[in-house]
């Protein structure tokens, strides 16, 4: 294997893999809204995508830029979209919503100025307002069709968000071209609930966990076949047993096989590269694992772990057991009840916990996790030395 090659894996969140693996159905929600709106559907359904940090959200939302973009395959003959992206962090008040969709060339200037720090353009009120861009909106979406992309959605103000869902559906309903493709963490559950756009309710919901074995396995394999490396299955299956299956650990595997790899220019993987790869892969998990826990002290801290005791114990809680669990637990640390919501938000916030669209149970967001959380307060977390739980069909077995 030649050292001179670029390693194809790069961990980290949003970072495109080499091989988009396990997530075809996904892709075909997509693929089917974007196909529509290029044929001028303007009944196309909006689209949030939620799931745990390190699962693929920003990668399918790259992914539905560039098959937006692909003129010669999907969209031959038909008007290719186009794609925005919007960080909700540029997003905080209703009047950056015409920016979002419109060119500086759509708004009216009342007069250019000239100063200290160069040229000042003084907008119209009116064609700065949504008031006076809407009609515009509606005129350039229908002349070419829409595509709007909010990664970390959850980040939005509620009412804001709301607002911006009422500016879409209305769009449509004027005859515009326009599809909206959310991206969040599952806080953004919290935010479309206080928003009150309930007509949002009927769109395209994709929830992003861990990949199934198969799929996992091909995330790793895939790759390292197109350059020409192959892999033993036993080291292969090991891999997967010690990734979970999540993306994030399944890249930085890839990695530092890759590294181990071009260091002994070796094309045939076995268990003792794996070995020497597991020690950096270690590395990575109780880095991210310690940030997570990080935001937990104090009290909050003890109720963590005593929290993730009852995980281990079950493995998933639909939410009154939840509730109650978190209550109890709360009581025996003699500290409010009230303050159950706030702490279930937490455990969502964090990646401990969370729930996919389609599911009553929440469930562990992020592999292993848990052991860790157990393990670093017995006083053993600095030796942790991976996966502890083994893989089964449709989850995690304790």
């Amino acid at each position: 294997m030649s050292t001179k090659r670029k390693n194809p894996f790069t961990p980290g969140y949003g970072q495109f893999p080499p091989y988009l693996a396990g997530r075809e159905a996904e892709q075909n929600i997509i693929s089917e809204q974007v196909e529509a709106l290029a044929d001028g559907d303007q009944n196309v359904n909006d689209i949030t995508i939620v799931g745990p940090r390190g699962a693929g959200k920003t990668v399918l939302l790259q992914w539905a830029a560039q098959a937006a973009s692909k003129k010669r395959s999907l969209f031959s003959a038909k008007r290719t979209p186009e794609v925005v992206r919007v960080s909700p962090h540029a997003l905080t008040r209703k009047k950056d919503i015409p920016r979002l969709f419109l060119r500086p060339k759509d708004f009216d200037i009342d007069a250019i100025e000239t100063g200290p720090r160069g040229l000042r353009v003084k907008w119209l009120a009116s064609g700065n307002s949504l008031t006076g861009s809407f009609p515009r909106l509606v005129k350039r979406s229908k002349r070419r069709p829409l595509i709007l992309l909010l990664d970390e959605a959850h980040y939005l103000a509620p009412k804001l968000c709301g607002f911006l869902l009422q500016i879409v559906q209305t769009v449509r309903q004027e005859g515009g071209l326009l599809l909206l493709i959310l991206s969040g963490t599952p806080g953004l559950y919290e935010v479309l609930s206080r928003a009150r756009a309930t007509f949002h309710e009927r769109g395209k919901k994709i929830s992003l966990g861990l990949l199934g074995p198969e799929a996992a396995a091909d995330a790793i394999r895939i790759p390292m076949a197109r350059e020409e490396i192959s892999i033993n299955e036993g080291s292969l299956r090991r891999i997967v047993a010690d990734s979970q299956c999540y993306p994030y650990f399944l890249q930085a595997w890839g990695e530092a096989l890759w590294v181990e790899a071009s260091k002994r220019a070796l094309t045939t993987l076995d268990d003792g590269l794996v070995n020497n790869a597991a020690e950096e892969v270690n590395t990575i998990r109780q880095g991210m694992y310690e940030n997570r826990r990080s935001q937990w002290q104090g009290g909050d801290r003890r109720f963590l772990v005593e929290i993730a005791k009852e995980v281990k114990a079950r493995n998933s809680f639909g939410p009154e057991a939840l509730e109650n669990v978190v209550g109890n637990t709360l009581a025996r640390q003699q500290r409010s009840e009230d303050e159950t919501g706030a702490m279930i938000e937490k455990l969502v916030a964090t990646d401990f916990l969370w729930k996919p669209w389609s599911s009553r149970h929440f469930i562990p967001g992020i592999p292993s996790l848990v052991s860790y959380v157990i393990e670093a307060d017995e006083g053993s977390g600095k030796h942790f030395e991976g996966v502890r739980e083994p893989l089964m069909a449709g989850g995690l077995g304790w």
